[in-house]
């Protein structure tokens, strides 16, 4: 697992936070680019992932990761999906899936598994 976060206070005491309940040993990234980063220059550097990572966790600012999210999801359960669109508060977390490479990575080719917000029942 690869975790990119944002040097942003917020973002590095959220991952702070998190780091805790993941399995040990991922690889973390402090990432100057991800501040103000817009969903196309967030899935740039998605795609610029090397082939052997199998998960990543990205830890950064709205509306980017909103936007990333939106325009990753292609599929997805009804409700999850409605749920991203509503809206993407601070904490929460859109886990999605897709069959590729990172470099092959493109708008509308992830499957939204699941959308967590803080203080709500997970879906």
């Amino acid at each position: 697992m690869v975790v990119l976060c944002s040097l942003a206070l917020e973002a590095t005491r959220t991952w702070e936070a998190i780091a805790p309940r993941l399995e040990p040993g991922a690889e973390v990234i402090m990432d100057t680019g991800l501040f103000e980063a817009s969903s196309g220059e967030l899935l740039a550097r998605l795609q610029s992932l090397p082939e052997d990572v199998d998960t990543v966790l990205v830890v950064g600012h709205n509306p980017g990761l909103q936007n990333l999210a939106l325009r990753l999801a292609g599929d997805g359960a009804d409700i999850e999906l409605a749920g991203l669109r509503t809206g993407f508060p601070n904490g929460a977390l859109a886990k999605l899936s897709a069959g590729v490479s990172w470099i092959d990575l493109w708008p509308g080719g992830a499957y939204l598994e699941a959308m967590t917000i803080p203080g709500e029942s997970q879906h």
